[in-house]
């Protein structure tokens, strides 16, 4: 029975993506959620996600080193049946916005995931050769809803220029002449990468993650957000109920952190769950049904414990007794097992008036008056195996 029920579990575990997890990997759940998946940073539906804290130490591996004024920050996902979001936050008191002035860098994040479904992860910076990684970047200075997008004004009021005769010609605009995908993703503050080790990083030339970032009382809380179907072949594919790895790099640009100047972390498992509802899938609903009954049908059908020869042969049904009722009670008894015998053992050996004969033995003496003295001469001997047991004589 104890096997059933475990094979059971199992199937259930199995088919609603429970993935159970060792003690020491950390790891991100992203709840599924019904209708759209937040995309505002400040959204009350982000209450409904795990927070997970994340370490984060400065990059080391890779020239140039440098970075981790930002020590940790906080993550949240949600899913449903098309797109995942993520919301990261974390402590910054100085709000960096543009990058027009040379000496200007502009505050950061990045979020780096990869499918872990077939081993371990690849390195965590920028991933490896053989493994390449997928990296959402959103930054400040591109997102008008941070309050970047600065012109050349904004930064320098007092500029002044009268004429420029150029301004419509491309040959003046080479990024935009030559295509460059960069000049596209200025309209999205999040730029898609992709990586396959230190040093090859490269635009993927999508523009598919949602990004928007809020900056309320010295804390940055940005949502990132993609369909789950890939757009092109260098996107991750993400699937509900599967098993991902995700990572995090933070730059604070009024530390001068930029490129791999940067506060990183190691990786996290991330889980995107299926639906929750157990009305959504009916084989869970089928296989708890045919559990449920099968367990009623082995409790109703258990057979009480027959009696031992001796007691058959010299015990006898009193007068007037309803064996019927005898049997019924009996087998009820039966049913609630170690703990009622627990309990008359217990009432037995303390003596206790009317617990001691929860379960007596059935009263078959066809004489009435022989049965007290039975009834004393078996509660003794059942009180004499109490206390020296058969294994122990």
């Amino acid at each position: 029975m104890l096997v059933a029920i475990l094979i059971v579990v199992a199937a259930v575990l199995s088919y609603i993506g429970f993935v159970p997890t060792a003690a020491q990997n950390v790891v991100m759940s992203a709840p599924y959620v019904q209708g759209d998946v937040p995309l505002d940073p400040a959204s009350d539906a982000w209450a409904a996600a795990p927070m997970l804290s994340v370490p984060l130490s400065g990059q080391i591996f890779v020239v140039p080193h440098g970075g981790g004024t930002i020590t940790g920050l906080a993550a949240r996902a949600l899913v449903n049946d098309t797109a995942v979001s993520v919301l990261v936050e974390w402590r910054d008191g100085t709000r960096d916005v543009s990058i027009i002035r040379t000496e200007d860098f502009a505050d950061s994040v990045a979020v780096q995931i990869i499918d872990a479904s077939g081993g371990t992860p690849p390195f965590v910076c920028m991933g490896q050769t053989g493994f390449q990684t997928q990296i959402w970047q959103w930054r400040a200075d591109r997102d008008p809803y941070a309050g970047g997008g600065l012109r050349l004004e904004d930064v320098y009021p007092n500029i002044y220029a009268d004429w420029y005769p150029f301004e419509n010609e491309s040959d003046f605009y080479p990024s935009l002449y030559v295509g460059n995908v960069l000049m596209r993703q200025n309209e999205t503050p999040v730029q898609v990468l992709v990586a396959g080790g230190a040093g090859t990083l490269a635009p993927a030339d999508t523009v598919t993650v949602f990004g928007a970032g809020t900056w309320p009382s010295g804390s940055w809380r940005v949502v990132l957000s993609r369909k789950l179907a890939p757009a092109a072949p260098s996107e991750v594919p993400l699937r509900l109920g599967q098993k991902f790895a995700i990572s995090f790099a933070v730059w604070n640009g009024s530390a001068g952190e930029r490129d791999g100047q940067k506060a990183t972390s190691s990786w996290i498992d991330l889980y995107l769950y299926p639906s929750s509802s157990i009305t959504d899938r009916p084989l869970i609903v089928a296989i708890i049904g045919v559990f449920l009954l099968a367990i009623i049908v082995v409790v109703l059908r258990q057979k009480p414990r027959e009696p031992s020869p001796t007691t058959r042969a010299n015990v006898k049904a009193p007068e007037g007794t309803n064996e019927a009722h005898r049997r019924t009670r009996r087998e009820f008894l039966g049913l609630l097992g170690p703990a009622a015998t627990g309990l008359g053992v217990a009432a037995a050996a303390a003596k206790i008036p009317g617990l001691a004969v929860l379960n007596p033995p059935a009263q078959d003496d066809a004489n009435p008056l022989e049965w007290e003295d039975r009834r004393e001469r078996m509660m003794g001997e059942f009180e004499e195996g109490y206390r020296k047991p058969r294994h122990l004589r």
